[in-house]
Order: structure tokens, then C-alpha cells, then sequence
């Protein structure tokens, strides 16, 4: 917690200072765009933080960041593939021999592989190939950001496109975590950690076993 802001509004309990924390991240002049800070939540609580958003905001006001994946060697195996009609199961052996990486080196990998390397020219094979490198980097789909959501005064609608996410209630902002930052949006990143979980459980089994709670906000630094 190296942010002298997250501890003076009561967010953190270090001080940076007395501590002697590194500032850079937040402090650094090299640094095009306001600093960002994100929430980490154990892992079991983070979903129902989510719906609180929801609930608080509505979702008129708050949405889900998208991402949106993008082409690569495997996907456009499968994808292109299919739809020229290979057989699948080629497609399959195809896309799990290759070692990933961009799409538009597909030819370079078949030629690498001793069962496809005579296919590289072959009827409906040379059109995927091609078709490959033309859509290598192309988004796929949109996808919803690990733990990004937007917040707004004004109904989103008014301001960026939007959607409805697959979990009915919820809806995505079909911008990515990159431009919602360029529109100067409020983003709150919603980070799960497994560790955080663990250290919960720790705590909880402390109390449970000698009937003393924790405090990890009031840890005495100076206790050995």
C-alpha cells in the first residue's frame, strides 16, 4: 500500500512514510494517466461486492468493462476451420500441436508438423492459412474484464454502448479498461485473490481455536 492518499482517507492503515514504502507508482512523472487503485477481496466475496454495486447504482449507472480476446493461431485453427469444412478432428490435433502464438504464422507451424506439413497448399487448407493471417489480432468476441465495472451519474446508455452480460441483471460496457480510462470514466477494479482467502480462514480459525480475533489492519510491525 505504497499510496499516501489510500492512508489518509482511511482506505489503508500503513503509512507509507514512516514505513518507507515505495511512492513510484503513484509518484512518477513519467506517468501519462491518473493512477488507478485497485480493491483486492478474497475470492468468496467478491461476486456478492458485485451485486452490491448493482444494487446501490443500478444498472442504468454501473456496468461490467468488457475485453475483447483476439485471434490467434489456435482460434483461427478452429474457428476458420470449421467453417471451410475441414474435419474437425484434424482441426482439433491441428490446434492442440501447435505451440500458440499469431495466427498469421499457421503456415510456419504446419510446416513444422510432419502430418500437416503437405497440407500447407492443399485445397481448403491454403484458404485457411490465408484466412488466418488476414484475421490474426482481430477481436473474437466480447468478453467480460476480470474484475473492471464503471460507475456513472448519468444513465450509460446516454454515454457508451452497452449490453446485457450472460448473469441476468448485470450489464457490460462494450469499451475495453483502455478506453473507458480515455473517456475519463470512474473504474473500480474488483480483484479476487486466493491468498486473501486463505488469510481469512486463518483468521477465522484463530478465533475459533483460541478464542482471539485479529486485527491485520492493527498488527504491531514491531512484534517479532
Amino acid at each position: 500500500m505504497g499510496s499516501l492518499i489510500c492512508y489518509l482517507i482511511g482506505l489503508s492503515h500503513i503509512d507509507p512514510l514512516q514505513h518507507k514504502l515505495f511512492l513510484g507508482r503513484f509518484l512518477n512523472e513519467e506517468m501519462t494517466s491518473v493512477p488507478d487503485i485497485d480493491l483486492d477481496f478474497p475470492r468468496e466475496i467478491r461476486e456478492e461486492l458485485i451485486l452490491r454495486v448493482y444494487d446501490r447504482f443500478g444498472p442504468e449507472h454501473a456496468a461490467l468493462v468488457c475485453s475483447f480476446p483476439t485471434y490467434k493461431i489456435r482460434s483461427a485453427v478452429r474457428d476458420v476451420g470449421k467453417t471451410l469444412g475441414l474435419p474437425e478432428a484434424e482441426l482439433d490435433k491441428l490446434a492442440k500441436r501447435c505451440e500458440g502464438g499469431r495466427a498469421r504464422d499457421l503456415a510456419e507451424e504446419m510446416a513444422r508438423l510432419p502430418e500437416f506439413r503437405d497440407k500447407v497448399n492443399a485445397p481448403a487448407w491454403r484458404d485457411l492459412v490465408a484466412l488466418a493471417r488476414e484475421i490474426d489480432g482481430f477481436p473474437r468476441h466480447v468478453s467480460q474484464h476480470v474484475g473492471g465495472m464503471i460507475i456513472s451519474s448519468r444513465p450509460l446508455v446516454e454515454l457508451v454502448p452497452v449490453m446485457p452480460a450472460a448473469v441476468p441483471g448485470r450489464v457490460i460496457c462494450q469499451w475495453d479498461k483502455d478506453s473507458v480510462d480515455d473517456a475519463g470514466f470512474i473504474k473500480i477494479d474488483f480483484l479476487a485473490l486466493g491468498m486473501l482467502s486463505l488469510v481469512e480462514e486463518c483468521v477465522e480459525l484463530i478465533a475459533e481455536h483460541h478464542g482471539r480475533y485479529v486485527d491485520l489492519s492493527r498488527i504491531d510491525f514491531t512484534d517479532p
